[in-house]
This record gives structure tokens, sequence and C-alpha cells, in this order.
């Protein structure tokens, strides 16, 4: 059975291009599929988020908090590019729970005048 299921088509089928682990590793185009729709502001500087990667991910009510970005790099709300030492919002991180687009960061200004609606990253 185990051979039979191996040499099937849908076994030589690639994996999804998610994006790596590590932030620092991947490219600025890999949440180019990606759809953020903003909840609701939070407390203490934050944001409810709902994100959805076909290719990879999907998270609902997802906490985003504002934070200065460490690197450079593409704002997945509004597209703009990010500067190193620029105020973005960026997944919140628990130790043993890093989410997989732990790397993608919003401009806290896209952020702060945000009017309710979704927005696509394409």
């Amino acid at each position: 059975m185990v051979r039979g299921l191996l040499s099937s088509p849908a076994s030589r089928m690639s994996a999804p291009h998610c994006p790596p682990r590590d932030p620092r590793a991947r490219d600025d185009d890999a949440f180019r599929r990606c759809t953020v729709k903003v909840e609701e502001r939070l407390p203490n500087a934050a944001f409810a988020l709902s994100w959805s990667d076909p290719t990879c991910c999907s998270y609902r009510e997802q906490v985003w908090k504002r934070a200065t970005a460490r690197r450079a790099g593409v704002c997945v709300l509004s597209g703009e590019p990010i500067k190193r030492g620029d105020a973005v919002f960026r997944p919140q991180a628990r130790r043993f729970k890093v989410p997989l687009n732990s790397g993608a960061m919003i401009l806290a200004v896209s952020l702060e005048t945000w009017g309710g609606s979704a927005a696509d990253c394409e």
C-alpha cells in the first residue's frame, strides 16, 4: 500500500513555499500572496489582524505589536518600503510558538490610519 501511495502523481508534487522560520533569512516577496484584514485596535499599541496566505498559513485575530524595524523590508499592508529604524507592527511571537509570518512587518503609519477595511498584499 505504501509503495502505491509513493508512486502516485500526488506524492511527486512539490510542497508549498512557506517563508522560512528565521525572519532574517527570507526575502521580501515571501508574503506577496497574503491577505490581511484588520480586525480591531487593542490596548497597549497592538492590533488584532486576520492573516491568510494560501500557500502557507492562516491566522485569525493574530496580535501584532508595535516595534522598531530591525532591518529593511516592505510593508505587507501598503507595499511601501520599510527602512531600518522605522516604527512598524510585527506578529507577536511566544517563546516556543513563533508564527510562520514572524518576518512580516506593517508600517505603523499604515495601521494607525486604519479605517477598518481589508487589504490584499498583492
